[in-house]
């Protein structure tokens, strides 16, 4: 018998019957054992026609049930397909809105490899420290390579270092004592804030849109 539900309710349920599919499955008993002259089976004794039913009505049971989980999945999908969201990036249905959280949230079919933003994200912050890291190692052995060159006017000093023979303009700066700071035209750090708040933010415009489309819209399964 069909029956009208929100698709909170149908994901509700859906949810539940995964909990009983699991249970059913995991407590079911099709085969035993008998001796050839015992009337009873030897494990769950039971007559071989009562065994037989109840296994029978078993497998029935767990069909029935997830043919049921199915059947709420294909309305909810139906109606995420049909049903629209207004978003701050663009009108979509609900089917897609989920799709898009779940990628945001790397829960999609290809994990936290789909998660683009996440990723370009972390990037932006490791390169950064990492050019940090760099540029406070260099000035630091700068500083102990500069007190080599004490007396020595800066560019004359670097133009004779880098006259010698296999060592680099980079590395007579360094022996000079030169000091170095980022290169960093796109202030990274403060860039990837402002992505990862505004990615949390359209996160929390998902997941309020899919909650209150969910909690108003029926299917009937």
């Amino acid at each position: 018998m069909e029956c009208r539900m929100t698709v909170v309710q149908a994901l509700e349920e859906r949810d539940l019957l995964i909990k009983r599919i699991a249970k059913y499955t995991r407590q079911a008993k099709f085969v035993d054992l008998i001796g050839s002259g015992s009337a009873v089976t030897w494990g769950q004794r039971m007559a071989p026609a009562d065994f037989a039913a109840g296994a029978e009505g078993t497998l029935q049971r767990i069909r029935d049930l997830s043919a049921r989980y199915d059947r709420l999945t294909e309305a909810v999908l139906a109606s995420n397909a049909s049903v629209w969201l207004d978003t701050s990036r663009g009108r979509m249905t609900v089917a897609a809105a989920v799709a898009l959280r779940n990628r945001l949230r790397g829960n999609g079919p290809c994990g936290d490899m789909a998660d683009f933003e996440g990723k370009l994200i972390r990037q932006m912050r490791d390169q950064y420290e990492e050019a940090d890291r760099a540029r406070r190692q260099k000035n630091a052995s700068a500083r102990k390579n500069g007190d080599d060159f004490k007396g020595r006017k800066g560019k004359s000093g670097r133009a004779e270092i880098a006259g010698r023979s296999g060592i680099s303009i980079a590395m007579a700066q360094e022996s000079a004592g030169e000091r170095l700071r980022l290169c960093d035209p796109l202030e990274i750090l403060r860039r990837a804030d402002e992505m990862e708040e505004e990615r949390e933010e359209f996160l929390v415009e998902l997941e309020t849109g899919i909650r209150i489309s969910n909690a108003t819209t029926y299917v009937t399964v």
